[in-house]
């Protein structure tokens, strides 16, 4: 079962009883530790560790770079290559990089941690790897330059090392923001005469997962419009004539859920 949540203020769930799909990667917001956030990510080249510059070109590898509110995962687009989970835990380096290789790539940012995760290597499902090793992990963006992402990442690194409580208040804060800056797109309204009547920040819940997100509701349908790019579509859309049931749930112990079945 999944479920809609509304946040600002007061916390309120909506539930589709629809399969939702991902996107076109194998990331999943079930890679993330329970309660933690997905908020972008970039198209990046990422160069491992090794003896030297040419070794480093060869090997290099070109994903995707996800931010979350607790660890940094690079997405591989080789699909045989495994998804790399670092936590900011484990971090003791988040800088531009300025070392003697690869002098000549601009844009790259540097992270350096004593553990990492390795999942589904080979595109096989199964236990994750824990890798116990310090090494440095260098990430070239493409399309996006470093002085716009390189803050984002070190106040995310900040605020986990923040106490536990603190850290969901600073996370909370956060998600807040980025809901300051987006606003339901009327472009993704599947009529043209159809009116919004209701519209409020939040959450897409499901077993284990919690995604932030827009809810709009118009005459004729509801949407769900992601803060992330983690869906297949850009929107989630039901139609209200397609409805057979809507039960109102309890969310953190408090009536605040709708499920709805379609």
């Amino acid at each position: 079962m999944d479920w809609l949540h509304f946040l600002e203020h007061n916390y309120t769930p909506l539930q589709f009883n629809s399969v939702l799909t991902s996107n076109t990667d194998r990331f999943s917001l079930i890679h993330l530790n329970f309660g933690e956030v997905y908020f972008e990510d970039y198209a990046v080249i990422y160069y491992p560790e090794a003896r030297n510059e040419e070794e480093m070109i060869k090997i290099k590898q070109l994903g995707r770079l996800k931010l979350c509110s607790e660890t940094l995962l690079f997405v591989p687009q080789d699909s045989l290559a495994p998804l790399i989970k670092i936590s900011y835990k484990h971090c003791d380096t988040l800088s531009q990089w300025n070392g003697q290789t690869l002098r000549a790539t601009q844009q790259c940012v540097y992270v350096r941690a004593t553990e990492k995760i390795l999942l589904l290597e080979g595109n096989n499902i199964g236990p994750y790897e824990q890798v116990k090793k310090r090494e440095g992990y260098l990430f070239q963006l493409l399309y996006q330059d470093i002085t716009a992402v390189l803050p984002k990442i070190h106040r995310l690194y900040t605020i986990w090392h923040q106490p536990h409580d603190k850290r969901i208040q600073e996370t909370l804060k956060l998600t807040h923001e980025q809901f300051d800056h987006i606003r339901f797109q009327s472009m993704w309204l599947s009529d043209l005469f159809e009116k919004i009547v209701f519209e409020k920040a939040g959450l897409h819940v499901s077993p284990m997962i919690e995604n932030p997100g827009r809810v709009a509701l118009t005459n004729s349908c509801l949407y769900f419009q992601p803060l992330n790019n983690i869906y297949a579509e850009p929107v989630l859309r039901v139609k209200l004539s397609d409805l057979r049931l809507v039960e109102k749930r309890r969310y953190l112990l408090t009536h605040v859920g709708i499920e709805l079945f379609a």
